[in-house]
């Protein structure tokens, strides 16, 4: 159960005979979600009043090992110590069931618009789920517009997505970028100490190189996966970063080397 949030930050309460335009809103997109059908998106079950104070709240799938970045923090000492190709090939299962989420959903035009290691659910025999699909916050845009204007975690937002409030699967691609430098860093935090305003300054400027404050994850990505594809990923020209269907062959390759 995921209890639902306002804008303002309160929790929704009531029944579905309220006349609220959000709540109606919120029940023809959790009807398009709920068609939904990949083994690695998180299913939404249904929509209810849940409770004593009666709060609107989501039902997905329930996943045992809870979020990505849970995982692996609270695995990191583990991994560090076992076999790294075992573990590389552990992560690489993990970023390519993400990414088969992410086109999954490209592929119907749909903009998940909060990619993170924190919205990937982890199940039974490492079987990872996409959740979080921009439901738990009511916005006055619906989920596949991408116009809405409250970013809330520049540090894995594309920068067009930010300053332009252009979100496409494009600004998707860049948050699987970051969400795969969080994968393989084991759950660090992306750039670091920098402040969210030194982010933007950093994001704001096409000649940054990225590199210097998200360092290539060691011991776990190779070259390949940095180079050829995280740091792809993170193209700041959207025009020229690749859609999904664009890594498929890449991701392949580099896996399978």
């Amino acid at each position: 159960m995921k209890c639902l949030h306002s804008n303002d930050g309160n929790i929704y309460r009531g029944s579905f005979d309220d006349i609220d335009p959000h709540i109606y809103e919120l029940l023809h997109e959790a009807n398009i979600m709920s068609k939904l059908r990949h083994p690695n998106l998180s299913r939404i079950v249904g929509i209810t009043f849940f409770g004593d104070e009666q709060q609107l709240s989501l039902v997905t799938d329930f996943m045992k090992n809870g979020s990505l970045l849970q995982y692996l923090r609270k695995h990191q000492q583990i991994f560090l110590k076992s076999d790294h190709r075992l573990i590389t090939k552990k992560l690489n299962h993990f970023a390519q069931q993400i990414f088969e989420a992410m086109s999954y959903l490209e592929d119907r035009e749909i903009i998940h618009r909060d990619l993170a290691a924190r919205n990937c659910l982890i199940g039974d025999e490492d079987i990872l789920k996409v959740g979080d699909f921009g439901l738990t916050t009511l916005t006055e845009c619906g989920l596949y517009k991408g116009n809405y204007r409250s970013v809330c975690a520049p540090r894995w937002t594309s920068p067009e997505a930010i300053f332009s409030s252009k979100f496409t699967s494009r600004s998707d691609v860049w948050s699987f970028g970051i969400t795969l430098w969080e994968l393989y860093s084991l759950g660090e935090r992306p750039f670091a100490t920098l402040s969210n305003a030194r982010v933007l300054n950093v994001l704001k400027n096409p000649s940054e190189n990225l590199s210097q404050y998200l360092a290539k994850p060691r011991p776990f990505a190779s070259e390949e996966t940095y180079t050829h594809l995280i740091l792809l990923c993170l193209t700041h020209n959207f025009t020229m970063r690749p859609k999904f269907k664009d890594l498929r062959e890449r991701l392949v390759t580099i896996f399978n080397h």
